[in-house]
């Protein structure tokens, strides 16, 4: 009887530990850094210092709303608060769009590192 409860327990144990590890969960943002620059793109948030230059790779798109108002409602898929209407979004050579994208501002490219996902309220 107590192996059979020494069996359950120690289940039961590696069941939560691998249910609740890091790289199982998601990280959600509910709203970004308003201080900081990011742009949105494709559900995920990506934060700019504007020291980082990137090699780029290809167009990804281009934003398409600009707000630095907290209370604006965004209406679409890729949208800052920072980098105009028409600022194109690449992808960064050797590098996933899970880890960093590009923009595009006065002829240089700048890095945007993936700070979560981005959920629309």
């Amino acid at each position: 009887m107590k192996k059979i409860f020494l069996v359950l327990v120690t289940a039961l144990l590696v069941i939560t530990v691998v249910g609740c590890s890091s790289a199982t969960k998601k990280q959600y943002v509910g709203s970004p850094d308003w201080t900081s620059r990011f742009i949105i793109w494709d559900g995920k948030l990506y934060s700019f210092d504007l020291k980082t230059t990137a090699e780029i790779e290809k167009e990804l798109g281009t934003v398409e709303e600009l707000s630095n108002q907290k209370s604006h409602k965004f209406t679409s898929d890729t949208f800052s608060n920072h980098f105009e209407v028409g600022t194109k979004v690449y992808k960064v050579r050797n590098v996933e769009t899970d880890v960093a994208i590009a923009a595009e501002l006065d002829g240089f490219y700048y890095e945007g590192k993936y700070a979560g996902d981005y959920v629309k309220k």
